[in-house]
């Protein structure tokens, strides 16, 4: 006689089933992202043995996000970062180190993502925190 429960042991399981097979190519593209941060699209495809456009037909599937907006959010994260280890920021340094082409393109995709300046958020974060 079975155990009373054990279909819910089963569905769980299934629960925590990866919904498709891994992807080796992106998991390439994914490295390839976080170590040559202003790296056009298409290296990062040719890193992983892709086309563009198949690597931005599988990144989307495997991660939820464009190969682009999925860069833009690590330089935004290694920018903060840098910002956040310095007490009087430089921000073309950090700007050109997160893989922004300049200080005004790093502030114009930190303005979009977060909905106000670098300098406006980080006082801020440090007048609250």
């Amino acid at each position: 006689m079975p155990f009373p429960g054990r279909g819910l042991d089963v569905a769980l399981a299934a629960l925590r089933a990866p919904a498709r097979p891994f992807d080796r190519a992106i998991e390439q593209a994914l490295l390839a992202m976080r170590t040559a941060l202003a790296a056009p699209i298409s290296d990062h495809a040719a890193a992983a043995g892709l086309y563009e456009r198949q690597l931005r037909r599988r990144f989307l599937v495997a991660v939820g996000l464009s190969p682009k907006a999925y860069t833009r959010v690590l330089r935004l994260h290694q920018a903060m970062a840098l910002a956040r280890s310095s007490a009087a920021p430089c921000w073309a340094g950090i700007a050109i180190r997160s893989g922004f082409y300049d200080q005004p393109h790093m502030l114009a995709e930190f303005r979009r993502a977060v909905g106000m300046s670098c300098v406006r958020f980080f006082r801020s974060a440090t007048v609250c925190g």
